[in-house]
């Protein structure tokens, strides 16, 4: 990548002389980003769009856009120059580019010769070569086109206004599918170019934001225009291009870092929310360390990160300068941390835009976490109360041709943040961000596209746990888990607690979670934590004090329902009896027996020291079953958990030698 980027400085030198949102302290911000991303809904082709429909025999590796924008007139023209190179052996000798019917294409240039074209579908072009391109072979061609651009999805084009002199503003809007309406390019989520150089011409009276550094801003022999050159050398996708031309003010606020070097937040505001916006920007100073310290180092800070202001209802979280509507903390922060998720490392498929979505609502969270805890809290409640608001419904998206699906505020959103909540309750805070580290620093996946099972995978290898289970029942399926804890003490301080659960949805039948219980008085409080494996899952243990107040994860990792009910019933229950259950050998080998004298084997789970699950294993119902414990490292001792079939669960140690 870097012998091509410095040909094209190079050779384009002289070539050319012419934007959500979870938020934790204001559910009403967060909402209202949601509810706008669903305007406008439309039915569209994932293969095409995702997938790359006719344009999956060429590699696209730079773009150089050339556009006039005038924001009194809503109206396009320009040219595109793309770099590209044949995949296939047979080379290439015709190209497909994803082009909007409402553009025109006025002509085409292959080495400065007119090259025919043709209409594929009203969304894409085929341009003829006058020669074979070998694969692997670095060429080009420019189209240049205008036209009037049809706004689809959150209106990829967009003409309006601003302020109380209703002055003029275009600004662009391109997920998911709308960078076509207004330029032409490979709209796909499979190919990042690698690098963009982004002309805009317009009136000398507005400015023009755009991705990566500000190179130049020259006067046109017009006397009346001046073009905006953006240069950005990282790999970008489609619908992350983005500009936006107004009478903007800009100016800028720089974050030092521990090396003293700075990161510019370049700031596009209009001139009437200068104030609020030099504010918020300014508090978004120590929200970029913070998030540097979790997820690593900003990923474009060779450049710069920035802001432009627009009118739709949220943000949008375009390459290296995130569109915002105003300059709310948690609106900023939420489309700051896409620059991780969802701008670095992008979603390969929508299916998956809770990479993008969902991360980007935890992170915001997160920094209530870190700076107004009684905010952090709050969320969890609200988050949960609104997922299980209905019973089913996957953090997963089955449709991606359904708008109002893909950006599902309820699942997308707020299941999706939860679904990293409950990941860090399962795996432990320090394998959990050490494991989302990792995924956002992944050389294969940094600059490039993901899906969740590269995600799980680094999850795995951090928290040392197979967690297939886990994202088969919380991300691909539906619903959630509804406890019932029933309990009750004896005379002699032995508490019982009894743990049923239901689901909501058909397509998850029992949830295996660890989960903790607060029992407290006036002046004490303890907290039991245990693995809840099986419906009525007894558990016992003394308590020193008399509680009168028991709560069910109190501090909220769970999306789910939950009722506590006393049961003097349970007094008379015992589960300690050691004779229930006998294990043999003890120390053990290669093989360890398990006998049950009062119910059959239904399931056995093996924990290290730390309370790691190791293993398990599911019986049909047998009075005697056989462990293998080959591959358990010697010299420790392991916990053995048997379920029985009359739901007891007995609990005892062995001695691997």
């Amino acid at each position: 990548m870097k012998n091509f980027i410095s040909f094209l400085l190079f050779l384009f030198a002289t070539c050319f002389a012419a934007a959500q949102q979870n938020t934790a302290t204001d559910l009403k911000v967060q909402k209202k980003i949601a509810a706008s991303e669903q305007i406008n809904a439309e039915k569209l082709n994932e293969f095409a769009h995702e997938r790359g429909e006719n344009t999956t025999d060429y590699d696209v590796k730079y773009y150089r856009l050339a556009i006039e924008i005038n924001p009194t007139i809503n109206f396009i023209k320009g040219n595109v120059t793309a770099y590209f190179m044949p995949v296939s052996t047979a080379g290439l000798s015709q190209i497909t580019f994803d082009c909007a019917a409402a553009l025109t294409v006025d002509s085409a240039k292959y080495h400065g010769t007119h090259v025919t074209f043709s209409i594929v579908t009203n969304e894409q072009r085929t341009f003829y070569l006058p020669n074979q391109i070998a694969e692997n072979s670095l060429d080009s061609l420019t189209i240049f086109y205008r036209g009037t651009p049809v706004s689809t999805g959150f209106g990829s084009f967009y003409k309006g206004t601003h302020g109380s002199n209703n002055v003029p503003v275009i600004w662009t809007f391109s997920v998911p599918y709308g960078a076509k309406d207004w330029w032409i390019c490979k709209n796909t989520l499979t190919d990042k170019a690698d690098s963009l150089d982004l002309f805009i011409k317009t009136p000398n009276q507005f400015l023009a934001s755009g991705n990566g550094k500000l190179k130049s801003v020259l006067p046109d022999n017009d006397g009346i225009s001046h073009t905006f050159h953006w240069q950005h050398r990282y790999p970008i996708t489609s619908y992350l291009v983005a500009t936006a031309v107004t009478n903007y003010i800009s100016y800028s606020d720089y974050l030092v870092g521990t090396n003293s070097d700075s990161l510019e937040i370049l700031n596009f505001v209009y001139p009437e929310s200068l104030a609020a916006a030099q504010q918020g920007t300014a508090a978004l100073l120590p929200v970029l360390s913070f998030f540097e310290e979790k997820f690593g180092s900003y990923p474009f800070r060779s450049e710069k990160y920035g802001h432009a202001q627009f009118g739709w209802g949220g943000g949008m979280e375009h390459q290296t300068m995130s569109y915002v509507t105003n300059f709310d903390k948690s609106l900023l922060a939420h489309e700051l941390s896409h620059q991780w998720f969802g701008d670095a490392v992008t979603c390969g498929s929508f299916r998956d835009v809770w990479l993008n979505e969902g991360f980007a609502t935890y992170a915001t969270a997160l920094v209530d976490e870190k700076f107004n805890l009684p905010a952090f809290k709050t969320w969890k409640s609200s988050t949960i109360n609104a997922v299980v608001g209905q019973a089913g419904g996957s953090v997963y998206c089955p449709d991606t041709s359904n708008f109002n699906r893909i950006f599902d505020y309820r699942l997308t959103y707020q299941k999706g943040a939860m679904v990293l909540h409950m990941l860090r309750w399962v795996m432990g805070d320090s394998a959990f961000f050490k494991g989302i580290k990792a995924y956002v620093s992944d050389t294969s996946l940094l600059y490039n596209y993901s899906r969740t099972a590269q995600l799980q995978a680094h999850l795995e290898v951090a928290s040392g746990s197979n967690l297939t289970s886990f994202f088969q029942k919380w991300f691909y399926s539906e619903g959630y888990p509804k406890y019932d804890l029933r309990w009750a003490q004896s005379a002699d301080g032995k508490m019982t607690l009894k743990i049923n659960q239901t689901t909501s949805h058909p397509s998850v039948s029992f949830y295996e979670m660890p989960l903790t219980v607060r029992l407290k008085n006036a002046t004490l409080d303890t907290f039991v934590t245990f693995n809840h494996v099986a419906n009525g899952q007894i558990e016992q243990f003394y308590l020193s004090f008399i509680p009168n107040n028991i709560t069910l994860d109190p501090d909220n990792w769970i999306v789910c329902k939950k009722t506590i009910t006393k049961d003097i019933s349970l007094k008379n229950i015992d589960i300690s009896n050691e004779n229930l259950v006998t294990l043999s050998p003890n120390p053990v080998s290669n093989t360890l027996t398990i006998t049950s004298s009062v119910a059959n084997v239904q399931k056995i789970m093996c924990y290290d020291w730390q309370g790691k699950l190791l293993m398990q294993k599911s019986f049909a119902g047998d009075e005697q079953v056989v462990l293998d414990t080959f591959s358990l490292p010697t010299g420790a001792t392991y916990t053995i958990k048997i379920i029985l079939t009359n739901q007891q669960i007995v609990t005892k140690k062995v001695v691997k030698l």
